[in-house]
């Protein structure tokens, strides 16, 4: 249920973004700025929404939606040239979604583990690397948003 809710939360950023490029340069950066705060929302309600507890069936759909933080941000489409260190913001944030998608999907890999052994070592490592990687994303995509706001406002 929470991967079809974020699939369509992307959905709704695409379409809301569809009219961007026909538009004059400072509404298209408004625009384009709108479209980093929903992707940001939408991948921050990834963890949100979770279902609980997260269970190593669970963490291969998280994995999906968590790695899908690039291409939702290239959708958006390119950034005006004022807007480039927002975006270069983003696409470091959206890195940190797509590493925590790759520690879900390592954690998901080794399934049921024997405590104490190699393998749930392993899987403990992967877990918390999924769990504080999006944090990480979190913080720079909020970056992104604040230097948008500061780029935006210094344009007026």
């Amino acid at each position: 249920m929470a991967a079809k809710s974020a699939f369509s939360q992307i959905q709704a950023i695409e379409q809301a973004m569809s009219g961007v490029y026909s538009r004059p340069g400072a509404a298209r950066s408004v625009l384009w700025l709108d479209g980093i705060a929903a992707l940001h929302k939408t991948m921050d309600n990834v963890l949100n929404n979770a279902p609980q507890p997260i269970t190593t069936d669970s963490m291969r759909p998280l994995a999906q939606q968590l790695a899908s933080c690039t291409a939702a941000l290239d959708r958006l489409g390119p950034p005006t040239q004022r807007m480039q260190p927002v975006y270069d913001l983003a696409k470091q944030g959206c890195a940190q979604y797509e590493k925590a998608a790759g520690c879900f999907t390592t954690a998901a890999d080794l399934g049921t583990v024997v405590a104490g052994s190699a393998d749930a070592q392993k899987q403990k490592q992967a877990e918390d690397c999924a769990f504080a990687a999006p944090g990480d994303g979190s913080k720079l995509l909020a970056d992104a948003e604040a230097k948008g706001f500061e780029i935006h406002q210094a344009a007026k």
